[in-house]
């Protein structure tokens, strides 16, 4: 009989029954093996009741002895680890966070930062050139099983994949671990501000669809102006601007404007950070 530690039918994780497989033996009935199956994490209580609920004995020997009781609890965890990989647009840096401490399924050690890196390079279609990975650490210097990757593009104008394989680590009990995987634009926009001293308009030239972060969605000709005409320092005048979008381009935008004051300079500025992909 194979229940929790009190004797109650055996459930996973989510609280769900657990049907125990049947035992087998190699040795003629001496000796009797079975496995817990996976999600389970908990104390496991084996029994060989000497009665069966009918009162006969579950075993005797060959002369119709009856067999004596028995059972063992011991701790039990076919629980699979989990992965979760996450990528942070603000510093560039993707996490790789596992549920435990990664095994080398080959070596039952722990993944080291080495074997991390090879792992997530060479799994195809990663479009990685180039990865460092760091362990985070608690506050005895002991690993957490988080780790921070950052990586360059093999190809700058492809997305970037950072994978762990299912399979391709196990737990401190080998259990073998899920997929985490998530593909990335990690490349930051840029913008190129341009004068033509012949139309006296300028183009600001984004290398991809601007998106307003406040807002979410894409930039509207009205939104550049006001990016470009709240700084006083600009000299622009905003009753004498005009931005218009490129029918053809939604990455490029044609800015008219006069100066507030004619004898100075005029400077047309996307801010750092003012605008994403």
């Amino acid at each position: 009989v194979v229940t929790d530690k009190d004797g109650n039918p055996l459930k996973d994780k989510d609280g769900n029954p657990v049907p125990v497989p049947p035992l087998s033996s190699t040795d003629g009935g001496i000796t009797w093996t079975g496995k817990i199956p996976p999600n389970v994490d908990g104390e496991v209580k084996v029994e060989v009741p000497a009665t069966d609920a009918n009162g006969e004995p579950t075993y005797t020997d060959t002369t119709g002895n009856p067999g004596t009781p028995n059972e063992a609890t011991t701790p039990v965890d076919t629980l699979p680890p989990t992965v979760d990989v996450s990528y942070d647009p603000t510093t560039g840096d993707f996490t790789v966070d596992f549920s435990e401490i990664p095994h080398d399924p080959t070596t039952g050690k722990p993944i080291t930062e080495k074997e991390l890196e090879d792992l997530i390079k060479n799994t195809p279609d990663s479009n990685i050139d180039t990865i460092t990975v760091t362990p985070k650490l608690d506050g005895q210097g002991n690993p957490t099983g988080e780790y921070t990757v950052e990586v360059t593009p093999k190809d700058p104008s492809k997305d970037v994949t950072v994978k762990i394989p299912e399979g391709s680590y196990t737990d401190g009990n080998e259990n073998p671990g899920s997929e985490g995987t998530t593909t990335e634009d990690i490349i930051p926009p840029t913008v190129e501000v341009t004068y033509d001293p012949t139309t006296g308009d300028f183009t600001v030239d984004f290398s991809e669809e601007p998106i307003n972060p406040n807002t979410g969605t894409a930039y509207t000709p009205e939104e550049i102006k006001d990016l470009i005409t709240q700084d006083p320092n600009n000299n622009v005048d905003p009753d004498k601007t005009i931005v218009s979008q490129d029918p053809n381009d939604p990455t490029k935008f044609i800015v008219t404007t006069e100066p507030k004051d004619p004898s100075k300079d005029v400077t047309v500025k996307i801010p750092e950070g003012s605008y994403t992909d």
